[in-house]
């Protein structure tokens, strides 16, 4: 099975598209696919890391093209900087370049939609989308949203055709394999709370990040320990490590490759929405929770009404001195998170995939 999975990665878009589309990658190489990466070299973007994992990666140019960023736009579209048309175009030079035809185009990117792929259907087998926001309508043929909403089974009314197969909520999850090797062997504990951990996505453009540095300086709790983990492309790391060297309980780390060994030994996360809150929650992961993007903030409502974590609000809303309560509040009484059932989404992807390349 040839794969293209067309996504993309900056300092303004976070790294979230790529990691996850990472975790589909890997699951579907060990089942003996062949995955190409289409992604525009963007500022902040972690092509050199799918690099890294082994991925080749088709480069999108975009000097000289018709930059969107000097039109009245949506916030999402000029994520893509240059025209849809333009992506439309320049994607489908390399899937006709391609030496194997494509058998799936997956693509994950918030400023596609039924436009972009309808202009790629002869260039490839069969579509996938991955999304979460609901807002525009899809030509696929298969859509994943690893997101919990209350109302997840009605979201796409409307917006993708009777044929599509919908794969919604958590339970299909991209749950990296360090995650599911840690799931197997440790069982997390509960009681005392000991040890935090907190991490804002590979970004964190507004320095929620810092915004927690300043909430452990006013926890009352004295004796907890702090793992603070930074992701590569965050733009404040000088000022984050001066402060982190004035406090002898914070351990700040950048772009650990082990998430799931902090997460299993942390009695607490304290963090944005997005991939990671699958992850902790498929760790049973106790967590407080900020909305870095508005797209998070449904989620993260319904997650929290449902008890699976505690949301404090939009990060422009949400104070150092209100993080520092949150904790406070869980060391004197600790949460346990509800069990959750996942079905290791990217195995029923391999499955669906695979099922539907076969009689197509």
């Amino acid at each position: 099975m040839n794969v293209v999975i067309r996504t993309d990665s900056s300092t303004a878009i976070g790294t979230g598209h790529v990691m996850r589309c990472l975790t589909l990658a890997d699951q579907l190489t060990k089942q003996g696919a062949s995955v190409l990466f289409v992604c525009r070299d963007l500022p902040g973007s972690i092509i050199e890391e799918i690099r890294r994992r082994g991925y080749p990666v088709h480069g999108l140019a975009h000097a000289g093209d018709a930059i969107v960023s000097t039109q009245k736009t949506d916030e999402y579209a000029q994520w893509l900087v240059v025209s849809k048309k333009v992506d439309m175009v320049q994607t489908r030079r390399v899937l006709e370049n391609l030496a194997t035809p494509c058998d799936w185009l997956i693509v994950d990117h918030y400023a596609l939609d039924k436009e972009w792929e309808s202009g790629l259907r002869k260039h490839a087998g069969q579509i996938m989308v991955i999304d979460d926001l609901a807002n525009r309508e899809h030509d696929c043929d298969l859509l994943l949203d690893q997101n919990f909403y209350e109302d997840q089974d009605s979201r796409y009314n409307g917006l993708v055709s009777d044929n599509c197969r919908l794969l919604l909520g958590p339970r299909y999850g991209l749950i990296r394999e360090e995650f599911r090797v840690v799931c197997s062997s440790q069982k997390r504990a509960t009681g005392q709370c000991r040890r935090i951990l907190v991490f804002f996505g590979g970004v964190d453009a507004t320095n929620q990040t810092g915004k927690a540095l300043g909430a452990i300086e006013k926890v009352k709790h004295t004796k907890l320990q702090y793992d603070i983990v930074a992701g590569a492309a965050n733009p404040h790391w000088n000022e984050l490590s001066q402060r982190a060297e004035r406090r002898r309980n914070v351990n700040l780390r950048r772009h650990v490759d082990n998430m799931a060994e902090f997460m299993a030994q942390a009695d607490l996360s304290v963090g944005a929405g997005g991939t990671t809150t699958f992850e902790r929650l498929y760790l049973g992961l106790p967590t407080i929770a900020v909305s870095a993007a508005e797209n998070q903030v449904k989620s993260l409502e319904d997650l929290s009404r449902h008890g699976f974590l505690k949301y404090l609000g939009r990060a422009e809303s949400v104070t150092s001195a209100m993080l520092a309560e949150a904790i406070d509040e869980f060391v004197n009484e600790p949460f346990e998170v509800p069990d959750y059932e996942f079905a290791t989404g990217d195995n029923v992807l391999w499955s669906e995939l695979q099922n539907s390349s076969v009689h197509s």
